[in-house]
């Protein structure tokens, strides 16, 4: 029978795990050991450095994002504002052409043409809505208001206190609750 030493033998060393080329074959295995736990080191400190730089990354990423979608928002703000601002004169006109048809006594084809105009302004009115804009309108009586009322003239007036809206002859409107255009009153002084 082979001794357990026999088994153990290799090229370099005798088996007997005591002797000098045992020894030799420690330090090399213990050299390899501190070189690979050098490494091991080595490759976790890259790995902290590459974990930072992507967080970094990704940081900038997202801020990139959120300025972009910014971007978008404004740029659509832009547009639907430039939209309302050019069909807004339109629907001031059709109200004009409304509130003095309904003072005029019309025949039929009048009266079928006025309501054409009505359904016209309807739809105008529709998809300004759609994309935000909103109408709103002074009561008589409401203190003056600079940020979201524009004074045309001031009059005197026995029915409302001064510095208060006496009439409103344009209402304001208001895109995604921003301030395009004020409403256009007369106050009292």
């Amino acid at each position: 029978m082979k001794n357990l030493k026999d088994k153990k033998k290799t090229e370099d060393c005798c088996g007997c795990h005591d002797c000098k080329c045992c020894e030799q074959m420690k330090a090399k295995f213990e050299e390899e050991r501190k070189n690979l736990v050098n490494t091991i080191d080595q490759v976790e400190d890259e790995k902290l450095v590459i974990k930072e730089q992507l967080a970094g990354a990704l940081a900038d990423y997202q801020n990139l994002e959120k300025k972009m979608i910014e971007r978008i928002n404004l740029r659509s703000f832009q547009t639907k504002k430039s939209i309302c601002e050019e069909l807004l004169p339109s629907l001031d006109s059709l109200i004009i052409a409304i509130n003095t048809g309904e003072k005029l006594t019309l025949d039929d084809n009048s009266k079928a043409w006025l309501e054409g105009i009505k359904a016209t302004m309807q739809s105008m009115i529709k998809g300004l809505n759609g994309i935000g804009l909103q109408e709103y309108i002074p009561q008589v009586g409401d203190s003056f208001d600079p940020n979201t009322q524009e004074a045309l003239v001031n009059i005197e007036s026995k029915d409302v206190q001064a510095g208060c809206v006496v009439e409103v002859v344009q209402p304001g409107y208001t895109l995604d609750g921003i301030i395009i255009r004020h409403a256009r009153v007369v106050v009292s002084k």
